[in-house]
């Protein structure tokens, strides 16, 4: 699969990555039960990205692998990742999930108090 192909984590554009990335977790979320091929895909993409020279790819699989271990009810602790980087993936798996479904700590959040609130755009005329 392609986020656990290292050829694609070195060569792809970030924006593609990212995508591929978030449409990985919202399978893994998603999905109703944990099988034994999305546990080697992810295994595989989490060992690729963590090989990755590129910290943008490592923090990627070390929140796709917490998420899923989540998912799979596995505890799994990077010490690498930040508060910020985990407050980010909680409001990624609360858009995703319904409320009933997120695990404790997941949901639905304001934005950080450091991001403007978001405007209209001037009108033209």
């Amino acid at each position: 699969a392609l986020w656990a192909d290292a050829d694609f984590i070195r060569d792809a554009d970030d924006r593609r990555k990212r995508f591929v990335t978030l449409f990985l977790l919202y399978s893994v979320l998603a999905a109703p039960r944990v099988d034994e091929a999305l546990i080697h895909l992810v295994v595989k993409g989490v060992t690729a990205h963590l090989d990755s020279p590129v910290r943008r790819d490592k923090l990627d699989g070390m929140l796709v692998g917490e998420a899923f271990a989540d998912a799979a009810k596995y505890d799994l602790h990077f010490d690498d990742l930040s508060d910020h980087d985990r407050a980010d993936a909680r409001r990624f798996r609360a858009d995703v999930l319904s409320p009933e479904d997120a695990p404790d700590g997941a949901a639905p959040t304001e934005p950080p108090a450091t991001e403007p609130p978001a405007t209209e755009p001037p009108a033209t005329e």
